[in-house]
């Protein structure tokens, strides 16, 4: 490794020293490129001052991250990073929203402006990887410090913000709170081998929950002790993160056991990294008392992957129907797991079509009277195309994995409008891709603000690449007939898409019906 180099305040990775992959050049463009990552650093600087004053207090610290890998490891950096500034473990608690409710909702926010530690009032919360589509308080009274990387324009009023939104690439929650702590520590000379070691490897879980195993974290401009993390965990986080995420996609939804892991994993000392945690799969039974209780929390969690493994299996062969324009294509499925995100994500990497541009599934089970649905881009129909108009204009396009795509398009790379199609439409957001569905039916789009604006419902939330929403059914119905104008499927032939048919015949033809694409035979478990 080569030698340690000296991190500036807002980590801006602006020093010349050499990655594995050549950067582009001159040297200083890239550096200049990046100097609000990951995100601005006057919010970088307010959120290290509320942490600060947070960990002197003598009141309570109240975390609030999300459920997933990204929202779990954010929420433990900053539990690390307060217990290394001075505060008590038993002075930090943790809340989780309840099941497909969010942090601004009215009766989430009255829960968190009711709950005490200990009976005393928390003097702070912290809200990490929530999003935010409210300008409300979270909770009134109550100091708070908000996380994220969600896409937004709005964001709660009487709170300190700290958003990766706008700063591309865009930073996983668990990497911006990873870089604001970072920096925190190291002012305070706490930023021992120790807290390295354990913050370093708790980021990498969120980034790979989040990006998955492939993220270029030996390129600017990441830190490098990730990258240099990632090399020796990269093989273990990648098996740990199904298990973490499993409990939030059962009907329960219920992520204390994940946490309770990664609490164990981290007080320990010296803390317990992802290669041990992993090797407690084995059938021989460690004597250690940590380690024992965190072998029985791993099997739990097993039991929470296997059933949404096979929840998942139940439900991924739901056929999809296109919308009128062909750009949508949606899955409707009936479950009370959390697996309408996962089928999306597999349809969108197996289905093509001329003009496809995302995949949606919608859950009419997960939650009672609500349509609960997630869109993932059909990276595969995008790039196809890009590389239609490369062959035809000679001109580079960007795809939606181009992970440094602005940095490329001022060195000249790619040609200016190149995230749009030929009538201008953005196709690599689906965030706008949605709201411009909306804006179809105007009778729609007015009961979709008004139950918006009552919080009754959420629509075309998260991230530009995956987004989705939750409607009433009466919404729903509105959405796909009016705005999409799907065909229903029935029991003739007359009322199946063209479009739906042809693709349905190809796969078919193929042999890519999703168990040949997804599984082998080997591979495939048990009873799927």
């Amino acid at each position: 490794m080569g030698p340690k180099r000296k991190t500036t305040d807002s980590e801006l990775a602006t020093s010349p020293r050499k990655r594995e992959k050549v950067a582009l050049e001159p040297q200083n463009e890239v550096g200049s490129q990046y100097l609000n990552w990951p995100a601005p650093e006057k919010a970088i600087q307010e959120a290290r001052d509320f942490i600060l004053v947070s960990a002197i207090s003598s009141q309570p610290t109240l975390l609030v991250p999300d459920r997933d890998c990204d929202g779990l490891s954010s929420g433990h950096i900053l539990r690390r990073t307060l217990i290394a500034l001075g505060k008590a473990k038993g002075n930090i608690a943790v809340h989780f929203v309840g099941k497909g409710r969010n942090v601004h909702a009215e009766e989430e926010r009255t829960k968190l402006e009711k709950r005490a530690l200990n009976g005393e009032a928390f003097g702070s919360i912290i809200v990490l990887d929530q999003g935010s589509n409210d300008e409300n308080e979270i909770a009134k009274g109550i100091n708070t410090l908000i996380v994220d990387h969600h896409f937004s324009k709005k964001f709660p009023k009487n709170a300190v913000i700290c958003s990766a939104c706008e700063s591309p690439p865009i930073a996983t929650s668990s990497l911006l709170t990873y870089i604001v702590c970072k920096g925190l520590l190291l002012e305070n000379g706490l930023f021992s081998p120790e807290v390295k070691k354990a913050l370093t490897w708790l980021a990498l879980i969120g980034i790979v929950g989040d990006l998955g195993p492939n993220v270029p974290l030996d390129q600017d401009p990441y830190p490098s002790e990730l990258h240099e993390a990632n090399i020796t965990h990269k093989t273990s986080v990648s098996k740990l993160v199904p298990f973490l995420n499993a409990p939030r996609r059962t009907p329960s939804s219920d992520p204390g056991d994940s946490w309770e892991l990664l609490r164990i994993a981290c007080d320990a000392v010296p803390s317990i990294d992802p290669k041990t945690i992993m090797s407690l799969t084995s059938d021989n039974p460690p004597t250690d008392p940590d380690l024992r209780t965190l072998r029985s929390i791993l099997l739990n969690l097993d039991k929470a992957r296997d059933a949404t493994f096979q929840e998942t299996e139940r439900c991924s062969h739901t056929p999809p129907i296109f919308s009128e324009d062909g750009r949508l294509a949606i899955l409707t499925i009936n479950s009370e797991y959390q697996v309408h995100p996962l089928i999306a994500t597999r349809w969108a990497g197996h289905l093509k079509s001329k003009q496809l541009v995302a995949v949606g599934c919608a859950n009419t089970g997960y939650l009672p009277g609500k349509v609960n649905f997630s869109c993932r881009l059909a990276k595969g129909s995008i790039k196809a195309r890009n590389e239609a108009v490369e062959k035809k204009t000679g001109k580079k396009r960007r795809n939606p994995d181009d992970k440094y795509s602005k940095a490329n398009e001022a060195a000249g790379m790619f040609e200016n409008e190149s995230d749009t199609d030929e009538e201008g439409k953005d196709e690599q957001n689906i965030i706008s891709l949605l709201r411009g569905y909306a804006a179809e039916d105007e009778s729609f789009a007015v009961k979709l603000g008004e139950a918006e604006e009552k919080g009754e419902v959420s629509f075309a939330k998260g991230h530009k690449e995956a987004s989705g929403g939750s409607l009433t059914p009466e919404l729903w119905e509105m959405f796909t007939t009016k705005c999409l104008k799907l065909l229903k499927r029935g029991s003739g032939d007359t009322n199946i898409n063209t479009k739906e048919k042809k693709a349905e015949a190809a796969a078919k033809k193929n042999g890519n019906t999703l168990d040949n694409y997804f599984f082998s035979p080997k591979k495939k478990k048990p009873g799927s």
